[in-house]
């Protein structure tokens, strides 16, 4: 990974894509990635499993559900109150 100042290189992207790469941690450990990865000041596009949402949504600035019925996936927006059944 390569880490630099967002002062220096004002006109440049950075990104890291995790799939599924907290599946294994607790919550404790999850919160102390989170808060790491966000002062990054970097875009974050995490794949994670449903029972992890929960510990992860909270430090997103907006968390996408995607749910496959059969042969059709959709995305919609995460709402704690409409998903509540995955926790």
């Amino acid at each position: 990974m390569h880490l630099y100042s967002s002062t220096q290189m004002n006109d440049s992207l950075g990104t890291i894509l995790l799939d599924e790469a907290l599946e294994k941690m607790d919550d404790n450990r999850i919160e102390s990635m989170m808060q790491f990865l966000n002062k990054l000041n970097l875009q974050i596009i995490l794949a994670a499993p449903p029972q992890k949402i929960e510990s992860i949504s909270p430090f997103m600035k907006s968390t996408l559900v995607a749910i496959k019925e059969e042969n059709f996936t959709w995305v919609e927006a995460f709402h704690r109150e409409k998903y509540s059944q995955l926790f």
